[in-house]
């Protein structure tokens, strides 16, 4: 399972936040013919139905592998558990403006803005991702 993992047979997160992070195998319950088998993202801890492999589609019981896997797997293999650098915040734009946080919106955060200010007097740059 660790050759097959760090091959990325089990495919990569779709979350563009993710960075392409490796997919690991887990199982939704220890009961047979619950459900097949998921892939779970380690980086943002999200499930998702895997995708066909190799033009098959995955016919494996969860049940085999168990909802207990991947942290097993992470526990025996902590070099592989991934690292993640800081918090990253995704900020919608349309045609490369801003959408989300402007003013008018539901969403506009006064103090936010107002901390942008400070730093600006400041010179102390603000990174948006």
């Amino acid at each position: 399972m660790r050759e097959k993992y760090l091959n990325g047979v089990f495919g990569r997160c779709p979350r563009v936040v993710c960075d392409k992070q490796v997919l690991i195998p887990v199982g939704l319950s220890e009961d047979l013919r619950y459900s097949k088998v998921k892939v779970n993202c380690p980086a943002c801890c999200q499930v998702y139905k895997p995708s066909r492999h190799k033009g098959r589609s995955v016919s494996l019981d969860g049940a085999f592998l168990g909802t207990s896997f991947a942290q097993i797997f992470f526990m025996n293999y902590p070099d592989l558990k991934p690292k993640i650098k800081k918090e990253k915040v995704f900020i919608p734009k349309l045609y490369g403006f801003k959408v989300f946080g402007m003013v008018g919106s539901k969403y506009y955060c006064k103090e936010r803005e107002e901390l942008f200010k400070k730093t600006d007097e400041l010179g102390i740059t603000h990174e948006e991702v």
